[in-house]
C-alpha cells in the first residue's frame, strides 16, 4: 500500500508539468527571411543562412497588405507551424 501510494505521489506531479495543456504558455517562434513561395494555403521563407521553413496560412493569419514573393518579411507562428503574422 505504501508503494502505490509513493508512486501515485511523485508521478502525477512529473506527467502534469511536461504536458502543459495550455498553448498560451508557449511563446511563438519568429523567422526572417525571403519569401519564397506564398500561397492562400501555404508561405516559404528562407531565412539569412539559406534554410527554408514552410508555414500553414488559415483564416486567422495576418497578413500585410504589401506581402509578396522575393520580400524580406518577418513570420511569428506557432509551435505547429501555423503563421500568425507575416509582415
Amino acid at each position: 500500500m505504501l508503494i502505490i501510494f509513493l508512486a501515485g505521489a511523485g508521478g502525477g506531479k512529473q506527467a502534469h508539468a511536461a504536458t502543459d495543456p495550455n498553448p498560451a504558455s508557449v511563446s511563438p517562434q519568429l523567422l526572417k527571411g525571403e519569401i519564397i513561395m506564398l500561397s492562400e494555403e501555404v508561405c516559404v521563407v528562407k531565412d539569412a543562412t539559406g534554410k527554408t521553413m514552410m508555414f500553414k496560412i488559415n483564416k486567422e493569419t495576418k497578413i500585410g497588405k504589401s506581402v509578396k514573393e522575393g520580400q524580406i518579411v518577418e513570420v511569428s507562428a506557432s509551435a505547429d507551424g501555423v503563421a500568425l503574422s507575416i509582415k
